[in-house]
């Protein structure tokens, strides 16, 4: 699901649940993805970020 970030013009936020980071980490690692970010770099201004969260339990 793709999110804006109040107060901060043309952000958005994408919000994604992973099993693990390695199956994070194989994802992005496809060759299909590595298009996709060299794809984009031209697009964006400033770099990806990505940022662990935890569920409250």
């Amino acid at each position: 699901m793709v999110h804006t970030t109040p107060g901060q013009p043309g952000a958005f936020a994408f919000y994604e649940r992973w099993s693990s980071g390695a199956h994070l980490l194989a994802h992005v690692s496809q060759p299909f993805m590595q298009t996709y970010f060299a794809a984009i770099a031209g697009l964006v201004e400033g770099e990806l970020e990505a940022h662990w969260l935890h569920p409250l339990s």
